[in-house]
């Protein structure tokens, strides 16, 4: 299962800690620039030249959620030097950028009728989601799509504003407002045209996800009987998106697509919202060897809340449990937040993303028949207004504040400095 933090003891449980948290008022303020932690040399922060391998904790008690030994060692890899924590990390001043990469939320559907969910964005203090522009729809209904997005954002223009570089979004977080980046769940916009992705990146989409639950042109889903891998075309597909800035999203995409894509791609890839398969068995989720591999190609894996692909990973302490598992596995600098949070889309919403118009039969998606509805919440982390209970519960995990604002945020910003293009 390889290394496991236990919580420090704070003298405060993590529900108080939550609840202390969330009932101050946040505003997330200036973001550092180029902050020494972005760095991926992580030795020049660590006490490499400590002779102690291991701390112990003996202090630390047992939890009942984890299971963690109270002697359980802390690997040096974990202990950076107090004096290289940026203070403006602190619960106090909240100058932490948070950043969802993936927001299921169909926040363009009603405009001004749905002010409560982007003043849930803005009370958690998140200064960057990637939306779910669209699933099934083809190249003019997704133009009508972002048309719409485009209107939502003038008209909450207080709250949010459309981002298409990563200095656009630093700029907007820094306003105290939430940066929009636009995705696609599907690349049917497409429609088997190449030159279709020069367009819709000209457009602002920033995020493709090569394939969404069922085979496509491109290449296999996840919940393919027998995955056909990244298709001649779905090569093409890359590497244009590679050249034009669209990140290529592996999240619904079947494991040998996943690998081939990661294989074929010039640029770092996104795994916007999933979790480690090892843990939390589902086809949705990424097997080890997809996260060694998304691991050596420089790319980001974000970790997600969605009940359905969480397994037993429900509760706060159990929850950073796997992201420490994760961060063990692939590095801090891979690791970060794609809650797939909806929170206004509803029955008939949920039915339209699963099925599209591709069948007749009831799809279930990531549930089952026995499972079939919007999912309850996790109790903690419900809603973006409730993103500062994430960034808690990792450093109830024993994550310094480095640590923390790069699983936070700082991890997304850099990969989307390296990804996006300017065309």
């Amino acid at each position: 299962m390889g290394r496991r933090l236990a919580q420090r003891h704070s003298g405060r449980s993590t529900t108080e800690a939550m609840q202390g948290s969330t009932s101050i008022p946040r505003s997330r303020g200036s973001i550092p620039e180029a902050p020494s932690w972005m760095s991926s040399d992580r030795e020049s922060v660590l006490l490499s030249n400590s002779p102690v391998k291991n701390f112990t904790y003996s202090q630390i008690p047992t939890s009942s959620t984890t299971g963690i030994s109270p002697n359980s060692p802390l690997s040096i890899d974990r202990i950076c030097s107090a004096a290289l924590q940026p203070t403006e990390n602190r619960n106090e001043g909240h100058t932490m950028l948070y950043v969802d990469s993936l927001l299921c939320t169909p926040l363009e559907k009603e405009r001004l009728e749905h002010r409560p969910a982007l003043e849930e964005i803005a009370a958690g203090g998140v200064g960057c989601v990637t939306v779910t522009v669209g699933f099934w729809e083809d190249a003019t209904e997704s133009m009508d799509q972002i048309v719409r997005w485009q209107h939502m954002a003038e008209d909450n223009s207080d709250l949010v504003e459309i981002a298409y570089t990563a200095d656009d979004i630093e700029r907007i977080a820094q306003s105290g407002r939430c940066a929009i980046l636009l995705g696609f769940q599907n690349v049917a916009f497409l429609q088997g045209r190449l030159g279709y992705v020069e367009l819709f990146a000209r457009m602002g989409t920033r995020v493709g996800q090569l394939t969404y639950n069922i085979q496509s042109d491109i290449g296999g889903s996840c919940y393919e009987p027998h995955d056909s891998g990244l298709s001649r075309y779905g090569k093409y597909v890359v590497r244009e998106m590679n050249r034009c800035g669209m990140v290529v999203d592996l999240s619904h995409v079947g494991n040998t697509t996943t690998i081939d894509a990661i294989r074929h791609s010039a640029e770092p890839v996104a795994i916007t919202h999933s979790n480690p398969a090892e843990l939390a068995p589902h086809p949705r989720n990424k097997p080890s060897e997809v996260l060694d591999a998304l691991k050596d190609n420089g790319g980001v894996i974000g970790l997600s809340v969605y009940r359905n692909i969480v397994g037993e990973y429900t509760t706060a302490e159990r929850w950073s449990e796997l992201v420490a598992w994760t961060v063990d596995r692939i590095g801090i600098d891979h690791v970060g937040i794609g809650t797939d949070f909806d929170q206004t889309g509803g029955k008939a919403y949920l039915e339209w993303m699963r099925q599209g118009r591709w069948a007749r039969e009831v799809q279930y998606g990531a549930g089952s028949k026995g499972n079939a509805g919007p999912q309850p919440r996790l109790g903690w982390f419900d809603d973006p207004s409730q993103f500062p209970n994430a960034e808690t519960c990792l450093r109830d995990r024993g994550f310094v504040d480095a640590e923390v604002a790069k699983i936070m945020g700082g991890n997304w910003l850099e990969f989307y400095r390296r990804t996006f293009k300017k065309l």
